[in-house]
């Protein structure tokens, strides 16, 4: 899963150009490996339990992108959208 800003320039890219790979599998590991990251070990489990009698299949969805652009934070260099956000409500 990817999240960012709503006014973040990838997402006017998402949507101007759409194009993705996706895989019909089973109950993906991944999709699993998200719950535990906030249920306890018993709610894990029984969430796996519902999740496999509820779906026979699920879809992987794999972005590859054409294009990336790396920005190092850590230096200073935010992308603008990002700055107007943190400043938003700043005097």
């Amino acid at each position: 899963m990817i999240s960012t800003a709503a006014t973040a320039p990838k997402v006017a890219a998402v949507i101007a150009c759409p194009e993705v790979a996706w895989a019909i599998d089973g109950v993906v590991d991944e999709y699993l490996a998200a719950a535990r990251k906030s249920m306890g070990a018993d709610a894990v489990a029984e969430f796996g339990r519902q999740v496999r009698r509820t779906y026979d299949q699920v879809a992987r969805i794999a972005i590859t992108p054409r294009w990336v652009r790396f920005y190092d934070f850590g230096v200073g260099r935010v992308p603008g959208f990002l700055a107007r956000l943190v400043n938003r409500d700043q005097p």
